[in-house]
């Protein structure tokens, strides 16, 4: 008997010490409960009892460890109730807060122009709403939007840095039609992207040089054959002639010039037909540029930018999706040089002028 009340004290003392948190109130149960059995403990060595006695000695530690029980796990029900209570209180006032932070730049958001949006959605995310301004930049799209993805994109938080890139990705998704991929002998040889309806697609002169076997690839799957009706070797540009009878989107080609630190983007088409975005921003304009595959002096728009292997011949555009240019090379500090929209629509001029197209 007087080892079954040290196990039922056990057991309750244990019970008590097993939770995280313990607070004035179960400490001072916890002492008390002890207290209890080490009395218990006494009467039941000092005296020989029979069993009715010892029942009548044990049902008072019994009755008291199974109401500590019951009070103790109700404190605890109580508690995570409460907890629960609270975080649904700060939900509630988080909500409230995004919908006041909203409504106090709506005017700007939906103002019509496209600066105004960009500062509006820049000082969402500068009051620590980085979540709340990449939906609203989604829902709103535009240049705004975009500009301040990319920004976003700088952020020293990889979960920010990665959301601002899917969200900005999806907002350039309407120019992914427009971009293909250059494949010589049946391999993978450049990017390039659609410049007329009726097929022109530009890339790079080395991409196709010596080539007669070549095909355009799409982010749809399809490969068409094409062929090459001009090409420029000083400006290392190429212009193909997609065989097809449909109609094909294609990208407006800038003629503003850059100034350095505008942003640009990289459009991308991945091997499974995603298309990825790149941010990059414009170092300089260099009409004497000398890149190492090229020693003479080229003109050249100098970008800083991350890209990967065999991006030669990705189109680049602002942040209207007008094409800026073309990814031509990188040097060892991993500049990216890109021939400029003005000597692509001179290729494509001479194209239509000599009636090659």
């Amino acid at each position: 008997m007087l080892g079954l009340v040290s196990a039922i004290g056990a057991i309750a003392i244990s019970s008590l010490q097993a939770q995280s948190v313990v607070d004035s109130t179960n400490s001072h149960l916890l002492d008390s409960l002890s207290e209890r059995v080490d009395k218990i403990e006494e009467e039941l060595e000092s005296e020989e009892k029979d069993i009715w006695d010892k029942i009548g000695v044990l049902t008072p530690i019994v009755s008291g460890i199974l109401v500590a029980l019951i009070g103790f796990y109700a404190t605890n029900v109580y508690n995570r109730r409460q907890q629960i209570a609270e975080q649904r209180r700060k939900e509630r006032e988080l909500a409230v807060a995004q919908v006041q932070t909203v409504e106090k730049f709506i005017p700007h958001l939906s103002s019509g122009s496209e600066r105004d949006k960009e500062a509006a959605l820049t000082a969402i995310a500068a009051l620590g709403n980085n979540d709340l301004a990449i939906r609203l930049a989604l829902a709103y799209g535009g240049s705004g939007s975009r500009s301040a993805l990319a920004k976003l994109i700088d952020s020293s938080l990889i979960d920010i840095t990665n959301a601002a890139s899917n969200a900005l990705s999806k907002l350039f998704n309407i120019l992914k039609a427009r971009v293909v991929t250059i494949h010589r002998d049946s391999n993978f040889s450049a990017n390039g992207f659609i410049a007329s309806k009726n097929g022109m697609v530009v890339t790079g002169f080395c991409a196709i040089d010596g080539c007669t076997d070549i095909k355009v690839g799409f982010p749809s799957g399809n490969m068409l054959p094409a062929s090459v009706i001009l090409t420029d070797e000083s400006s290392d540009l190429a212009l193909l002639k997609v065989q097809t009878s449909d109609l094909l989107p294609m990208i407006e080609i800038s003629n503003i010039s850059l100034t350095p630190e505008t942003r640009v983007f990289a459009l991308l088409i991945t091997p499974e037909g995603n298309l990825l975005t790149k941010v990059g921003k414009v170092l300089e304009m260099d009409d004497s540029a000398e890149i190492f595959m090229h020693p003479e002096p080229r003109n050249r728009i100098m970008v800083d930018m991350q890209t990967e292997a065999g991006s030669l011949g990705t189109p680049v555009v602002d942040e209207d999706g007008r094409l800026v240019g073309i990814i031509e090379a990188h040097d060892q500090q991993g500049i990216r040089y890109l021939i400029p929209a003005m000597l692509i629509n001179e290729l494509i001029r001479k194209a239509w002028e000599s009636g090659s197209q």
